[in-house]
């Protein structure tokens, strides 16, 4: 005879998953799942009935006048649906006595501690696992038991033991500053299932930190992001030859001649190219490894199903077929301008370089070469088509603190070439059949007017003109409301000292320098604050 069960949930139903699918391979004997109740409304669990042909319920303790009027419609629920057996997964209520009296032997709970230890009042979810830690046992486990009237006091049905990995000697050792610490301790249980829930339902996969797909490079950055979502082949992100290509939303078609002409060869050489993924360069160079047949990465300032920006929303999903999306936000974020800077961080941190193509005086492709130049990374830059024009004053600065020229692509291989030649497809870098001119800055320049030899003149490339652009901070206004707070107490405190060392912004506020780092960029792309050598800032007038 086969058992009627009815699953009780209270979120993402990943333990309801695991039922379904033992189920659907066969393996769930003498009994079928034939309801699945919540008392969560909008739980994750309900989809996952749905889609398993099972049917779902939501009862609501509010709606039903509390807990004796949700156990009655529970109760009339299951008689209605002809249960025999109830299993508890991950339902977050305490069942009254008078309830549990009516089902002897017949619900059933899983509790994530080898019982009688951790349990009972007070024992669950992640709070098992914390008493656990915190009390430094060995070895802990889980528990499948009857439920009756004591918390965790039924009958003992199965029990499997594990060994727990030894924490790190202190919190210092995962290398992440307090504040990120203090909200991953915040973070509760039911937050974490309706994350994991709605990653699944979008097909997003996670990269935690200390994972060993992790970024390694990341671990060296300041404040590195506790997760990454993405979509795509991550282990792009392991030994390979990753450049961050930045510029400008407005690209001349100088610029975007120059980009398309030297992205070719290093997508064709091995280079991956990173970018954050907005209008003008950024997006053109994952078209061209796009059209090359190549991977790139897209980095994004919002979550990863977000339709942004909005003419190129679904070109990312063509980027993740061949190559790779991420996002540290988590889905569902809006691209609010303050999250571009600080995604900045990344976007620097997971190449061995930063390749500006052009870039005014105020710029979020500044921040990045910025962050690269701190990170250790180098810096390349295209020479301007014209050194009196604003549209390059970014390049010109960064070319006379140490940037690297490119005149070619090979400027930007030579500088790998000997620690990574076994990554290098060496072939493009050799042929020299090819013209100087397909591969050179030296013969490019806004009206094409230096012509090669027995070549026609073409014009150059018209840019792309975008219907709807990403927001941009170094533009608009900084919001009344973000002056308030840390920021605020910078530019007080800066207008009475004029210039500091941000190790003194950091001492005389008592703030950590990975908080200060975020807000002294945000107000640097504002034009709130000026950069100085030396990591000095001074506010502008």
């Amino acid at each position: 005879m086969s058992a009627r069960i009815a699953v009780l949930v209270s979120g993402g139903g990943t333990n309801l998953q695991a039922l379904i699918d033992a189920q659907q391979a066969g393996t769930l004997h003498s009994g079928t799942i034939a309801l699945v109740v919540s008392n969560a409304a909008g739980a994750y669990a309900l989809e996952r009935a749905k889609n398993a042909g099972i049917p779902g319920v939501t009862l609501l303790k509010k709606q039903l006048g509390g807990q004796a009027g949700f156990e009655k419609a529970l109760q009339q629920t299951l008689e209605a649906h002809g249960i025999d057996v109830i299993v508890l997964a991950g339902f977050m209520t305490i069942l009254s006595g008078d309830f549990t009296n009516k089902w002897p032997r017949r619900i059933l709970n899983i509790h994530p501690a080898l019982i009688p230890s951790f349990c009972g009042e007070g024992f669950y979810g992640l709070k098992v696992h914390e008493a656990a830690l915190q009390y430094g046992v060995k070895v802990t486990g889980a528990t499948v038991h009857f439920v009756n009237s004591i918390p965790d006091g039924g009958e003992i049905i199965a029990q499997k033991a594990v060994e727990v990995l030894q924490k790190p000697e202190s919190d210092a050792a995962l290398h992440l500053p307090e504040h990120t610490l203090r909200r991953i301790r915040q973070t509760g249980e039911a937050q974490v299932e309706e994350m994991l829930a709605r990653c699944e339902k979008l097909r997003l996969s996670i990269l935690w930190y200390g994972d060993e797909a992790y970024p390694p490079q990341l671990l060296s950055i300041v404040n590195p992001p506790v997760l990454l979502f993405y979509q795509g082949d991550s282990s792009l992100l392991q030994e390979h030859l990753l450049l961050t290509i930045v510029g400008t939303r407005n690209p001349s078609p100088y610029s975007l001649q120059v980009e398309k002409t030297i992205c070719h060869d290093l997508v064709q050489m091995g280079f991956v190219p990173v970018t954050g993924y907005a209008v003008g360069i950024d997006i053109t160079a994952n078209r061209c490894a796009l059209e090359a047949d190549k991977p790139s990465i897209a980095l994004m300032g919002c979550g990863l199903d977000v339709a942004y920006p909005q003419p190129h929303a679904n070109l990312k999903y063509e980027i993740a077929r061949r190559g790779l999306i991420l996002s540290e936000f988590l889905p569902g974020t809006s691209p609010a301008p303050s999250n571009f800077p600080l995604r900045n961080r990344v976007l620097s941190g997971l190449s061995m370089g930063t390749f500006v193509i052009q870039a005014p005086a105020r710029s979020g492709a500044l921040i990045t070469a910025e962050n690269a130049m701190e990170q250790g990374r180098d810096v390349f830059c295209i020479p301007p088509a014209d050194i009196f024009d604003k549209r390059y004053m970014g390049v010109i600065k960064y070319l006379r603190d140490g940037a690297i020229p490119v005149f070619d692509s090979r400027d930007i291989v030579y500088e790998y070439y000997t620690s990574h030649a076994h990554m290098i497809g060496a072939s493009a870098l050799y042929d020299e059949t090819r013209e100087k001119s397909e591969s050179s800055v030296m013969t490019l320049g806004e009206s094409d007017a230096v012509q090669q030899p027995g070549r026609r003149k073409q014009r150059p490339p018209k840019p792309e003109i975008p219907e709807e652009t990403e927001p941009d901070p170094a533009i608009d206004p900084m919001p009344e409301e973000e002056l308030e707070g840390l920021a605020g107490e910078i530019l007080s405190l800066l207008q009475r000292q004029r210039v500091m060392h941000m190790d003194q912004i950091a001492a005389e506020l008592e703030v950590s320098m990975e908080e200060l780092t975020t807000t002294l960029t945000e107000l640097e792309l504002y034009g709130k604050l000026e950069r100085l050598p030396g990591k000095q800032f001074r506010r502008m007038r």
